[in-house]
């Protein structure tokens, strides 16, 4: 965490790295992209950035996806009265509530090409029209746009067009996974910990120092948020006193056995399975290698290997027993 930036919650020197260059460019007028896994916090440095930049107008966030091009024009830019049926008034837009400030578009990715088009012109002219009307507005927002997509992919496959693209090529902030980067996972348990007891009225619980290497072993697809959310749950659960270990080992477990893909089926391939070996192993020899896999990521620990496994501590510590001959 940073004083600049309390509401990002890092010691990760690439997290660093990248709220310096948030600082540097904050003052910049020019338009910021910001990357990321869906999770990831995208809208923390969206909202970092406003705060740093200084801007005395609001910061209006609005998620994009889903929105067809006469909603993603109505939404952002408004309309005149008596411009179709149920347009009883003039509408404000979201870029006119954001001037003097700063415009958060998250999952850009999914646009269609008209309002791209009309993004585009956003972006380049800082100009845009009214729905029915024929008189261009200024804008002098700042456009912070985000995004879970690879926009060169969708660019070079024509999805993305390519001078909006590179219109947006200026200023890019990749905020990387929480698999990534996991001397985070303390701090941020520490303070969703926190954030849970005093959202439950509760006092602030303690856990297992092993919860740490648990989730360490856990990729987190849905990132940040997800581990918030995981920690809630546990938090929830716990009915004050202690986290229960085992609680966190009951979430992991079951979100591990949900992103399993499904097997068999009409329609469903087959999904082959991993193979280190120069042969087809035998049962015993693949369950010696996910155990040994297993025990790498937990660092030993046979409490979270175990959990990873899905099997009982004692079941695990039972199969590393040597077997007499």
């Amino acid at each position: 965490m940073t004083v600049r930036f309390p509401e990002i919650i890092t010691q990760n020197s690439v997290m660093g790295d990248l709220l310096q260059y948030l600082e540097l460019i904050a003052p910049s007028g020019q338009p910021v992209l910001i990357l990321g896994e869906t999770g990831v916090g995208k809208e923390l440095f969206a909202r970092a950035l406003h705060d740093a930049s200084g801007r005395d107008g609001l910061f209006i966030a609005v998620n994009v996806a889903g929105l067809d091009d006469h909603m993603f024009s109505d939404t952002l830019f408004g309309h005149v009265k008596g411009t179709y049926t149920g347009a009883d008034s003039d509408r404000e837009g979201l870029v006119s509530r954001a001037a003097g400030g700063t415009l958060f578009l998250d999952e850009i990715g999914d646009l269609a090409e008209p309002a791209q088009i009309r993004l585009l012109r956003l972006v380049q002219e800082q100009e845009y029209y009214r729905l029915g009307c024929d008189t261009p507005s200024r804008s002098d927002a700042r456009i912070v746009i985000a995004t879970n997509r690879d926009l060169r992919r969708a660019m070079n496959d024509g999805r993305f067009r390519k001078d909006l693209y590179y219109r947006l090529f200026a200023h890019q902030i990749p905020v990387p996974p929480l698999r990534s980067r996991p001397d985070d996972i303390p701090l941020l348990l520490d303070s969703f910990v926190r954030y849970a007891a005093q959202s439950l009225g509760r006092e602030v619980p303690s856990y297992h120092p092993e919860l740490i290497t648990l989730l360490g072993s856990y990729s987190f697809p849905g990132n940040v948020r997800e581990f918030q959310a995981m920690v809630f749950e546990a938090v929830a659960r716990s009915g004050g006193g202690k986290i229960s270990l085992d609680l966190f080992k009951e979430i992991i477990l079951r979100e591990r056995s949900d992103a399993l893909p499904a097997q068999g089926g009409a329609g469903r391939p087959e999904v082959p399975p991993v193979i280190a070996f120069s042969r087809f192993p035998t049962l015993k020899e693949a369950e010696d290698l996910l155990i040994a896999q297993a025990l790498a990521l937990a660092k030993s620990n046979q409490g979270v290997a175990a959990a990873m496994l899905g099997i009982s501590r004692q079941a695990l510590n039972r199969r590393l027993q040597p077997k007499d001959k």
